[in-house]
């Protein structure tokens, strides 16, 4: 995970980098979804608060407790935001969080407990009032109110900032942990494409030695038809050496590799085994890897005294997704190899679950091998 990942999952899904600089910058960064949840508190303890205060406007005791009861907590929002926002975009150079955090909410519950009683008073509305203790009115000091008002008022900022502050510090570790998967899956595929380049690099090593040991012997009897068959030789190495560098192919590229790698093998076995096939104009260009077709084509072809007589290939858009069809007028190439189990390995590597390599064998004398591709 690079630096600026990091810092950003450290400081949240909602900011920069960089924490806002400046007051400002700091209260333009509010968003919606914070101002909201201060609102939904404040409205439920106000919704609470009334149920509390009914009971004494039924019996007819500082009715308008009930309303100034209702209207505090709303007033005590932008207090409860102007310290969040502090809190959690300072500068934790100047003073860590945790510290910053306490800080906020205490001077927002001492700012909300001073200056509230005059706002409410400015409003009309009475924020102390004559209590009655066994039939006779009590008089509490305003001093005493605004300091039960201020630990009501710190009580529930606490609360509040507690619940934003863990919900960001599960939301960060979960950013965290799909980044660390992304990144994992991401070397997952780097080191699958670097075996598929390893395996590139092999091109046959047995298979050119052979074809230049028959080029060679063929040279003796008919050097006219020994540089025919060099020629598809270097043919097929001009398709397929630039492969070593490529990552990323089509489905045209690779059967174009197919077809040289055939035109080899048929030149020093009689034209065997032909070549059909049909690719549907729509899917030829569609990005590919390689090393997916060219291997069960060699699988086909290799065993020398029992070379299949024809193979086709089709390619064409089936079920949602693409589907590379190979046929082979050969039985017994489904099993006793960990070939196809390895392209297999490649396609799970490169397309998830979403690719698959079936072999059937649907006659003694005919494998057909299924290369389904997403959409």
């Amino acid at each position: 995970m690079n630096a600026v990942t990091r810092d950003a999952l450290e400081h949240g899904a909602s900011r920069a980098a960089a924490p806002p600089r400046g007051l400002a910058a700091i209260l333009r960064s509010l968003t919606w979804r914070e101002f909201g949840y201060f609102l939904l508190v404040a409205l439920l303890i106000s919704a609470i608060n009334a149920t509390s205060y009914f009971e004494l406007a039924a019996k007819g005791h500082a009715p308008m407790k009930l309303l100034t009861g209702m209207v505090l907590p709303v007033l005590v929002v932008p207090f409860c935001v102007v310290g969040w926002l502090l809190a959690d975009r300072g500068d934790d150079a100047l003073l860590p969080r945790m510290p910053r955090m306490i800080l906020c909410a205490a001077g927002a519950a001492l700012l909300s407990a001073l200056l509230l009683p005059h706002v409410v008073a400015l409003m009309g509305l009475q924020f102390n009032s004559e209590v009655h203790f066994d039939g006779e009115p009590k008089h509490i000091p305003d001093w005493l109110m605004q300091a039960s008002f201020g630990l009501d008022v710190s009580f529930f900022i606490g609360l509040s900032y507690a619940v934003l502050e863990m919900s960001g510090r599960r939301r960060r570790a979960e950013l965290a942990v799909a980044a660390e998967q992304r990144e994992q899956a991401a070397l997952a595929r780097r080191l699958l494409e670097s075996r598929l380049a390893a395996m590139q690099a092999q091109v046959e090593p047995q298979f050119l030695f052979d074809a230049l040991v028959d080029i060679e012997r063929l040279y003796a009897r008919d050097a006219s038809a020994a540089a025919g068959n060099l020629d598809r030789l270097i043919q097929y190495l001009r398709v397929a050496l630039p492969r070593l560098r490529e990552s990323g192919s089509s489905i045209q590229a690779e059967v174009e590799l197919v077809e040289s790698y055939l035109a080899v093998v048929q030149a020093l076995h009689d034209g065997r085994p032909a070549l059909a096939k049909w690719i549907e104009r729509e899917a030829a260009y569609r990005t590919f890897y390689p090393m997916l077709l060219l291997p069960l084509i060699q699988r086909a072809v290799r065993r020398d005294a029992d070379l299949p007589p024809t193979i086709d290939l089709e390619v064409a858009h089936r079920d949602g997704g693409v589907h590379i069809v190979v046929r082979v007028a050969a039985g017994g190439l489904c099993a006793g190899n960990g070939e196809l189990e390895r392209v297999r390995e490649r396609l799970h590597g490169l397309y998830g679950g979403r690719a698959q390599l079936v072999c059937t064998e649907p006659d003694a004398g005919t494998t057909v091998f299924t290369l389904r591709l997403p959409a």
